[in-house]
């Protein structure tokens, strides 16, 4: 089966306590990807 969704490497292993309404996980997680992206 095909990986579709992989949490990015820059993310730390911890619990976040973001509500699920908000949309700060989210964020949180594009920044991770970019700065993956960007090998910073």
């Amino acid at each position: 089966m095909a990986v579709v969704f992989e949490k990015p490497k820059s993310m730390a292993d911890v619990t976040l306590h973001y509500c699920p309404g908000c949309t700060h996980g989210i964020i949180h997680r594009l920044v991770c990807e970019v700065i993956d992206e960007m090998g910073i």
